[in-house]
């Protein structure tokens, strides 16, 4: 019986922990690229052709000072 519930358990605390990273994850590239549609002066829906991704590394990458930690972080995870 208790082997059940750990598993129970195991799956709830697997499952929040993914949406959150989702969420988290989905937070911070849409912040990022709203931060750079303010600076350049462009829209989203403009900035969203050229590629999501690569906009929002390369905008982590020249602004923030840990950059290089949390890419080879996003690295090994991914």
């Amino acid at each position: 019986m208790l082997s059940v519930f750990l598993h129970f358990r195991d799956a709830i605390i697997g499952s929040l922990a993914d949406g959150l990273t989702s969420f988290y994850a989905g937070f911070v590239i849409f912040a990022v690229l709203g931060h750079l549609a303010t600076v350049t002066g462009l829209k989203i829906s403009d900035m969203a052709d050229s590629g999501i991704i690569s906009l929002v590394m390369k905008m982590a990458l020249v602004s923030d000072r840990y950059s290089l930690l949390a890419l080879c972080c996003a690295l090994i995870l991914h």
